[in-house]
């Protein structure tokens, strides 16, 4: 599940203006994952993902152009296969 919700977090935040976490959870309901805030803000910092600031003061979430797999490196994976 984590992967898939990752995947789709990564998606939102490459089409849509997304300025903050609670628009990015309302977003990703709307697609059937729902997350909690620490769930969410775990995975915005596993991603990598920054803000970035706009002309009109405000800002929103960008993926950094080294995003491109959200599937968990081995070294993540493996310990979690042994629980």
């Amino acid at each position: 599940m984590k992967p898939q919700r990752h995947a789709a977090i990564l998606d939102l935040v490459r089409i849509q203006r997304i300025p903050s976490q609670e628009v990015l959870r309302e977003r990703l309901a709307e697609r059937g994952f729902e997350v909690a805030q620490a769930t969410l803000s775990r995975d915005i910092r596993e991603l990598g993902l920054i803000k970035m600031p706009e002309e009109d003061g405000g800002a929103v979430y960008t993926v950094p152009a080294h995003v491109t797999d959200p599937t968990p490196a081995l070294s993540r994976l493996l310990p979690a296969l042994f629980l």
